[in-house]
């Protein structure tokens, strides 16, 4: 009996174990505002589902070659070349680290979740964000919950 009820003791400790990591949509993005604020950029593109990856990855692309003609410019040929051959993930921290104004926004940043409204994989959070009020959606992606650029 003693077995029995320690056995049982065990399963229920697992089994709360097991839902405690489930993500939310909210833990999900505060963790990508956490990153951001402590200059984690990478976190906060892997925070991004892969179709928002490959949005910004265009996006991105237009912000480069001027970049590199101004460090060519410069003289520091050194940085224009690993512009040049950096993409997604190092592209997206090269560029935020080039920009001290996008580097203030993000420490001024203060987020928080109001509410979420959750079907299925897809999340709809209503957030403020420094005073302002917007919604931000999610889909849950390799167990875990990322921001999606425009519509799902």
């Amino acid at each position: 009996m003693k077995y029995r009820n320690t056995l049982s003791a065990v399963a229920v400790v697992i089994l709360l174990a097991l839902l405690g990591c489930a993500e939310t949509p909210q833990a999900g993005y505060q963790k990508t505002v956490e990153a951001a604020k402590s200059g984690n950029y990478g976190a906060v593109w892997d925070r991004f589902d892969k179709r928002s990856q490959g949005q910004l990855e265009t996006m991105m692309q237009l912000i480069r070659m001027p970049l590199v003609l101004k460090h060519t410019l410069a003289g520091d040929k050194a940085k224009a070349d690993r512009i040049t051959a950096a993409a997604g993930r190092e592209l997206f921290v090269l560029l935020i680290e080039e920009s001290p104004e996008m580097k203030q926004k993000i420490a001024d940043l203060t987020a928080s979740v109001e509410s979420a409204t959750v079907e299925g994989d897809k999340a709809t959070l209503t957030v403020t964000n420094n005073g302002q009020t917007e919604q931000v959606k999610m889909v849950r992606e390799d167990d875990e919950w990322k921001i999606v650029l425009g519509d799902f």
